[in-house]
Order: C-alpha cells, then structure tokens, then sequence
C-alpha cells in the first residue's frame, strides 16, 4: 500500500477552494463562513469546539462570533447550569445564508471541475465515496468525548474560586 501524505489531501482541499469568494447577499468573510459551515454541519457543540475547529486563537473567534451576531445569523447562549459554557446556534436568517453559500460553492465546483476528464471526475467521485465511508469509521472509532473536556482554561482554581455544587 503506497503511504499518504495528509499535506497532499489538505492542498488538494485548499486548491480546489481557492478562488471561491461568495457574493450572498449578506457579506462574509472566510472565516465567518467556515464557523457558518461548521455551526450547520455539527451544531450543539460547546463553544470551544468551533474555536479549535477554525484554529482561531480565543479573541480572534469571538471577534467572528461578535461579527455574525451582529448580522443576526448566530445567537449565542449560556449553558443555565454552568455559565462558563456557551453554545451557538444558527438562526433561520443564518440557515438561509447557509444554504445560499452552499448552492454558490456548488456552482464554483461545477466550474472547476470543467477542466476534468470524464474518467479524473469519475475516480474523484469514487475517492470520494470511499473517503466518505472510512470517515464514518473513524468517527465510530473515535474515543468517547470527557464531560471534562469543556472545562475552563485554568482548571487549578484557588479554593475561593471554585464553583460550589
């Protein structure tokens, strides 16, 4: 079996993208869209999860966080038993331009993919298929995630600080 290199799977992911600018009606920049995207495709995670998805360091998600409450397409919420923990949820207005975002990159691929052979568009759709299939078993493989995961940054607090049961 020939060994993988995962930097190949990311620059043939980073390329096919490139280029992509969406013109919605509501203006976004790539990483609003890629927290939009990734609020439809795992919605209900803590507020954490999308951070370290985007790789974006903490003032810089909530300064994209800040920008798409503005713009009514997330609403975030407080967790009523521990305040540290906040969710986000797309709204309806944010589903909408989800959905305008995805038929738009749908178009971007088509023409992209213009530049396929038959026989190239037909291996990447059973590449594809098959990457799809071993994604589900990785993620039924992947350990189960700790209540404890979600904790705060520093969880060595002083007993003074300590949240009281």
């Amino acid at each position: 079996m020939k060994k993988m290199n995962y930097m190949e799977f990311e620059k043939f992911h980073k390329d096919l993208r490139k280029g992509f600018k969406p013109s919605t009606h509501i203006r976004v920049n790539p990483s609003e869209v890629a927290l939009l995207k990734s609020l439809e495709k795992e919605p209900n995670m803590p507020f954490k999860f999308y951070g370290r998805h985007l790789k974006l360091e903490k003032s810089s998600f909530s300064y994209v966080v800040e920008l798409l409450e503005v713009k009514e397409l997330i609403t975030k919420s407080e967790d009523p038993e521990d305040r540290r923990r906040k969710s986000l949820e797309l709204t309806e207005k944010g589903k909408a331009l989800v959905e305008e975002l995805n038929e738009e990159f749908d178009k971007y691929l088509e023409k992209r993919f213009e530049h396929f052979s038959k026989e190239d568009l037909e291996d990447l759709g059973k590449a594809y298929e098959i990457i799809k299939r071993l994604n589900k078993v990785l993620e039924q493989s992947r350990p189960k995630r700790h209540e404890d995961d979600d904790r705060p940054e520093h969880p060595r607090q002083p007993e003074h600080r300590k949240p009281r049961d």
